[in-house]
């Protein structure tokens, strides 16, 4: 996702927000805190449900945990002393339209071509709840499904590039 945010910002027109690497890159922080944290039965019935497509992981983590890893995260990075930009990058990278900062339609695109990046390497098919993206984040951005899947594609060759160098 923050292969994907630094690669956005050198192809739009306009300025991105200057934290959007940064919010990309911990807007996840809370499944971090989750996976840490969590009694292994409750991982269980988060991994049931979404295997079972009975709710989103979102949903499942507000059903069974009463928090998702979106807010979760963003209450960490409060407690860290994060600047309000990379917060709500954090709250709302799953609900964009929520956010009163533009920073959460960047993370919101980040994250989600960082979501189809995942499914091509581990041929794996992005179920539809994973593949949704945000009209309104896309609109902001000016992004259309080929300017999205050409982010994907320099993310994938950004990736290559990077493994070569670290094998």
């Amino acid at each position: 996702a923050a292969l994907a945010a630094e690669l956005l910002s050198t192809q739009m027109k306009h300025r991105l927000p200057v934290e959007s690497f940064t919010a990309a890159l911990l807007h996840d922080v809370g499944n971090l805190a989750m996976a840490r944290f969590l009694e292994p039965k409750h991982l269980q019935l988060l991994r049931a449900a979404e295997a079972n497509g009975q709710l989103s992981v979102r949903q499942a983590e507000v059903e069974i945990l009463g928090i998702d890893h979106g807010e979760l995260g963003a209450i960490i990075a409060e407690h860290w002393k994060l600047p309000d930009p990379l917060v709500c990058g954090i709250r709302y990278h799953h609900a964009p339209a929520g956010s009163p900062n533009p920073i959460a339609h960047v993370v919101h695109v980040a994250n989600a071509v960082a979501r189809v990046v995942d499914s091509r390497r581990v041929g794996r098919p992005l179920s539809p709840a994973e593949a949704v993206v945000d009209p309104a984040a896309c609109a902001w951005l000016k992004l259309d499904a080929a300017a999205l899947t050409q982010l994907a594609d320099l993310v994938d060759a950004r990736i290559v590039e990077v493994l070569k160098r670290y094998s």
